[in-house]
Formats: C-alpha cells, structure tokens, sequence
C-alpha cells in the first residue's frame, strides 16, 4: 500500500491528461462521487424531493462502478467498500422503486381507466402508499445508522489521506484499456444478445397478465442492462479522452438501457399489480393490461432493432475501441513497432455513431446483421432506471 500526495480538489484529469496518474483521477472521481452523495441526504431523510432521492441513488450507482474500475488502485477502509455501499444503495433503491410506480399509476394510468377500474386502481395506491411509508423508514433508519456514519467518514478520511496500490503510479495512457476492457468484454458476450422473438410468436391478445418473455430470459435482460450501466459509467468517468464521435456513441448506450428499462418496468409492475390484486388482476384493470401489453410490445420491437445494431461486427469493434486510448500517437515509436502511420486509413474500424445512425438495409455479405433502422425510442415514462443525470 501506497501513500501519495493528496490531488487538489480543483484538479480536474482533463487538465494535461496524458501526465496523470491512476492515483490522480480516482481521487477526482472518488471526490466528486463523494460530494453528489451527501449533498442530497437531508432532502432524502426529509422526504421533501423525489428528485434527490434520485440523484442520491444514481451516486451510490457510480460509486460502486467506482470501486470495481479502481480497484487495485485505491485502498479504502472497509467501511466504504463494496459491501457496505451495496446495502445503502439497495435501500434506497426499494424506496426509489415505489416513487416510480406510484408515478406512473398517477400519469399514465388514472387518466384512462373506467370508472368500474377506479375502485381497484384507488386500493393499489393505498398499498403503495403503505409500502412507501416502510421503504422511507427504512432509508432513514440507514442514513443515520452507524454503518452509514461510518461509510461518510472512512471515505471522507480516505480523501484527506488517501492509500493507493502499487498500481496507483501507472499513467492513465499507461492503465486504461485494462481498466476498462473486462467490463466492455462482459457486455459483449452476454447471453441476452441472443435472445430474439419473432413477431408471429408473441401474444397477441391485449389483456396478457403476463409477459411474452421467460423468468430466465427477463433476468438476461435486466443483467445486460445493469452491466451497460456500468459501461457507461466507467467510460464517462474518462470522457475527456474521447472525441465527439465516441461520445455519441457513450451517448447510445443511454437508448439501449432505457428500452431495457422500459422492459423490466413492465415486469415490475406485473408483478407489483399481482401482489396488491391477485391473479386476475388483468380483469379488474384491463386498461392497464392493455398499455402494458402495447408499452411491452414496442419497447420490445425496438430491442429487436438495437440488437441488430450490437451484434454487428464493425459495432462490436467499435465498441472495443472505446476502451483503448482514442488520441494518443506514438510520436516517437520503439524499435520493431507498428506505428499508426503504416496502418492504413481503411483498416481503422469504423466511426461507432455513423453505424448506429446509418445502418445496412441489407445483410452484408460476410454475413454479418444488419441494423433495422426503422427501429423508434418510445415515450418514456419516469423510471427507476432512468440515470441521465451527470457524473
């Protein structure tokens, strides 16, 4: 374990980038994480803002992104490790959860429900009103808990004095696509990219209490997006490598993980709806089944055309890419090396964003999938997997 100078807190690792340690950005990172977190506990242990209870869970989100990507680089006390962070996060996540399905019930749905749905509609709210009033309880109890305490003050401590790994000395051009390669991997050989339903195949009556897709397959799914959460993050916390065309691309992983989000919201509230109304909740609310079933059925076509888009191959090299070091030349290159000026234009994958914007109508001849470029993001509703907010 190493001790290194403590990095300003106005040392921003756009500044001379390519002279920066590991050490130097995580401290950033770490600091700026740190900052968004304790800015927004009175309002959440005061319940005066739905927003930042939001903005609180999104940074616990980042933080442990935080702690896979610079782990090895940093040693933090116990207290602010993965563990810890986990439980606190969870918490607030139960009691985000609830905000958004009482949102939607109010938004989308009591507006277009039958007066006979009324009565069944009224008692949900009610339920989720209770569960709320306990989930509130819970994070409350959590943000004044030692452990909490604890988690705030090791992690300010570490940040006065921080501790580092050998590792920590390595420049970012020196450590940066290790660091960001096992997640990028982990994405692009998961499973539920070869999940696929053809159109003939799904349900088509409007009242299904059910979704289309298997248990394992919707757990696939919800997996993938999670691990493209922590994609995106750990690519934004470098963003100023990258040039406007990556971060167009970083900017697509958003599409992919609100049509997935959109999916695992309707399974949430299926089974929400089955909890507080039995099994044949679908009879008592079929104006609900029915905008489930149609907000199911689009978000699923629009997967259908995003995974075309993924799995093709210059994508896939693009995405690749991302975890390399986008602008850094070898201006004076070692003996028996390659240099970038005897590789020629053509043989440089492709620009990320023209694919995702421009995709083949035809399969390729190497055999490769094209991307359905009729494929449209639906209108979205608040989620409780919406993370749009900055780092």
């Amino acid at each position: 374990m190493t001790s290194l100078p403590s990095t300003e807190s106005n040392s921003d690792p756009s500044t001379d980038r390519a002279m920066l340690s590991l050490a130097d950005t995580a401290h950033y990172r770490f600091q700026k994480l740190y900052k968004r977190i304790v800015k927004f506990e009175a309002d959440v242990i005061g319940d005066r803002d739905p927003e930042a209870l939001h903005q609180m869970r999104v940074g616990m989100r980042r933080l442990r992104t935080a702690l896979h990507v610079f782990d090895g680089v940093v040693w933090l006390p116990k207290s602010a490790t993965e563990a810890p962070v986990k439980k606190i996060a969870k918490k607030l996540g139960a009691l985000r959860d609830l905000d958004v399905l009482q949102a939607r019930i109010v938004a989308d749905y009591a507006p277009i429900v039958s007066d006979e749905e009324r009565r069944p509609l009224r008692n949900v709210v009610k339920t989720l009103h209770k569960h709320r009033k306990s989930a509130l309880k819970e994070v409350r109890k959590i943000l004044k808990s030692k452990k909490y305490k604890a988690f705030k003050r090791s992690l300010s401590h570490w940040l006065e004095h921080p501790q580092y790994g050998e590792i920590a000395h390595l420049s970012q051009t020196q450590a940066l696509p290790e660091l960001l390669q096992p997640a990028m991997t982990d994405v692009l050989r998961h499973p539920a990219w070869l999940i696929e339903v053809e159109p003939t195949l799904l349900r088509q009556t409007s009242d299904r209490t059910q979704s289309f897709l298997s248990d394992h397959q919707t757990e696939l799914l919800h997996d993938l997006r999670k691990r493209m959460k922590h994609v995106r993050y750990q690519t934004e916390f470098f963003s100023d490598w990258y040039d406007d065309s990556d971060r167009a691309h970083i900017e697509q992983f958003k599409v992919l993980q609100d049509c997935l989000g959109q999916l695992q919201d309707c399974t949430v509230m299926r089974a929400a709806l089955k909890d507080y109304i039995g099994k044949r909740w679908a009879s008592k609310l079929p104006s609900i089944a029915r905008q489930l079933a149609e907000a199911e059925d689009q978000s699923w076509n629009q997967w259908r055309s995003l995974r075309q888009q993924y799995l093709h191959p210059a994508v896939r090299q693009s995405l690749r890419a991302l975890t390399l070091i986008p602008d850094v030349a070898m201006s004076d290159p070692l003996p028996n090396r390659v240099t970038t000026d005897a590789i020629a234009p053509d043989s440089h994958p492709a620009s990320a964003a023209s694919h995702f914007e421009s995709a083949p109508t035809e399969p390729p001849a190497n055999g490769a999938i094209a991307a359905d470029s009729n494929g449209q993001s639906p209108q979205t509703y608040p989620s409780s997997n919406s993370d749009s907010a900055p780092a």
